[in-house]
């Protein structure tokens, strides 16, 4: 019962302010549900490449045996050999092919050329181009070959005039570049333009030559479709939630609205709590009367129990009257809701 005193006695001193807070809370969580649902998530896709097209072409070099060797058999064909022999094998080709995207129609050339070089102190003073090979296709089922012979003896003496010019003022060089020019349709009406290039260099000694390097190159070509951002869903669940939160804050606010209007008067309410606490020290009883004795008024209940506690006494409990009172000789403390009514009384009964 003491329990059910005091949670009634604390709803009605703080069940108003408890349910303002619970009905603002329901706002704020309704609030909230409609800001989700109306602000729902600006999600932004990642960029993509589009029309994506590779271009690559390799290069293989080889060497037929035509003349007397002592380690090959006539006729026996030597691909990407680190060494051929100049009598035994006197012409080398290089087999090129071409990859390009195999769904659409891709314009190609192709182009050897030889570069020949000179250069004093480490700056070129003079340079000349030589076209090899040549071909153009339109390639339309992604691959292309083609196949360059030169016969070493012929390529290595071209050099022999330009050497006689420079003599030995500067340095002279040459190599071998393989050019290929590619042109390929896009989505949308564009095209993709560009080379590939590698370029190598055939080494010789008086009895064999080599090739230096591989030779090839590839590239991929590409378009960026910028990111974009579009308009998401709501996160439902998190309305859900929200506004179901808002209702059950809603109508426990309203609840303890109404519970706490019910309650009895506050001031009942903490004098049955004072009461409960101190019942120890108080008796059922009827408040004496005499005229020689001297009322003290308490203006609260702890005030009467703290007087019994010091003089100790019990404190009496007037039902009729709803009045506390202590006894101290002839000093009669006493404490009642409506001190007025009890004062009428004592004048009454003195008179009497």
């Amino acid at each position: 019962m003491a329990t059910d005193v005091r949670l009634q006695y604390y709803g009605a001193q703080y069940g108003q302010i408890i349910s303002v807070l619970l009905v603002v809370s329901a706002i704020a969580a309704f609030a909230a549900a409609g800001f989700v649902y109306t602000n729902p998530p600006i999600e932004q896709t990642s960029p993509e490449e589009t029309n994506v097209q590779s271009f690559s072409f390799d290069t293989d070099h080889r060497a037929t045996i035509t003349g007397q060797s002592q380690l090959f058999d006539r006729g026996r064909t030597l691909q990407n050999y680190p060494v051929y022999f100049r009598n035994s094998s006197p012409d080398v080709t290089f087999a090129t092919t071409i990859s390009v995207p195999q769904d659409r129609s891709v314009d190609v050339s192709y182009r050897v050329i030889a570069n020949y070089e000179a250069t004093f102190r480490g700056e070129v003073f003079w340079d000349q181009q030589e076209v090899v090979a040549t071909n153009k296709w339109t390639v339309q089922d992604g691959q292309v070959q083609h196949n360059t012979t030169l016969t070493i003896s012929e390529y290595l003496s071209r050099i022999d005039p330009f050497e006689s010019a420079v003599g030995s003022t500067g340095t002279l060089s040459r190599d071998l570049q393989f050019v290929v020019t590619y042109s390929s349709p896009v989505d949308g009406g564009n095209r993709y333009e560009g080379q590939l290039r590698s370029t190598t260099t055939i080494q010789s000694s008086s009895d064999a030559y080599w090739v230096s390097s591989e030779i090839g190159d590839s590239t991929t070509k590409s378009q960026t479709q910028s990111s974009e951002q579009y308009v998401g869903q709501p996160n439902m669940q998190q309305v859900r939630l929200l506004a179901g939160s808002g209702g059950i804050l809603l109508i426990a606010g309203v609840s303890v609205f109404v519970w706490t209007r019910r309650q009895d008067d506050p001031a009942e309410l903490e004098l049955a709590v004072v009461r409960d606490r101190y019942d120890e020290w108080i008796s059922e009883g009827e408040l004496p009367t005499g005229a020689a004795s001297e009322y003290v008024y308490i203006n609260s209940l702890e005030g009467i129990v703290d007087i019994a506690i010091d003089t100790n006494k019990r404190v009496i409990y007037d039902a009729d009257l709803e009045t506390y009172s202590v006894v101290d000789e002839n000093i009669i403390y006493y404490y009642a809701r409506d001190p007025t009514a009890v004062s009428s009384w004592l004048n009454l009964s003195v008179d009497e």
